[in-house]
């Protein structure tokens, strides 16, 4: 499996901007990027229940949003039209919920598709790829997996942006919310725009643990 990740020749690209604060203050930023972002804001005040769109239909709609304001180096693609790949590894949590988020929708003129793998054993390489519940035992295969692919990686368990994956939904309020690890970003070698950092609660790891 990371063979066919690795056969790819991902090399090294762009890290992260980091987000700037400006006069605003960190409110202000939110308020302001919040406006820019549009249909991702609405997704950020969606309740998730019976009054609203169902919590993994709004995670459906933010995974399409996320990668939006994500650019990715250009040898993450074999050529220009080459889709941009939403991978779902392990027990599928979306139902149809993801192909809706992405039906008939570009990003940057490449088509959307979904790819979904059962067992890590059956990973192939994506751009996007969320991490089901199911894989909670084999977390730190799967990071080790995708280290150094330009594979941006999502998922709603405990602590995962901190264990090294790059977003981790959580819920607050009712509210689906999100974390991103700026670190795990720049060993995606991806770039991620500032406008969806000051919407998200956006960190890096301790210098200790970035060196290793």
């Amino acid at each position: 499996m990371s063979g066919a990740l690795a056969s790819t020749g991902w090399s090294r690209g762009a890290a992260p901007r980091g987000s700037r604060r400006g006069r605003w203050g960190r409110r202000g930023q939110r308020v302001l990027a919040a406006s820019l972002l549009g249909p991702l804001a609405a997704a950020l005040l969606a309740a998730a229940g019976p009054e609203g769109p169902g919590e993994h239909e709004v995670k459906a709609q933010f995974l399409h949003r996320f990668a939006l304001f994500i650019e990715w180096p250009a040898d993450a693609f074999a050529d220009p039209k080459e889709p941009l790949v939403f991978g779902v590894l392990g027990k599928d949590p979306f139902g149809g919920a993801l192909e809706e988020a992405l039906r008939d929708k570009r990003i940057a003129g490449r088509g959307l598709v979904v790819k979904r793998f059962p067992e890590l054993k059956d990973l192939e390489p994506c751009h996007v790829l969320f991490v089901s519940e199911s894989m909670k035992s084999s977390l730190k295969e799967v990071l080790q997996a995708v280290k150094g692919k330009p594979t941006v990686t999502v998922s709603d368990l405990d602590a995962f942006a901190e264990e090294g994956g790059v977003f981790r939904f959580f819920l607050a309020e009712k509210k689906v919310r999100f974390k991103i690890n700026l670190s795990a970003a720049e060993r995606a070698r991806v770039t991620i725009s500032s406008r969806l950092l000051q919407v998200g609660e956006a960190f890096r790891e301790p210098a200790s643990r970035t060196a290793k």
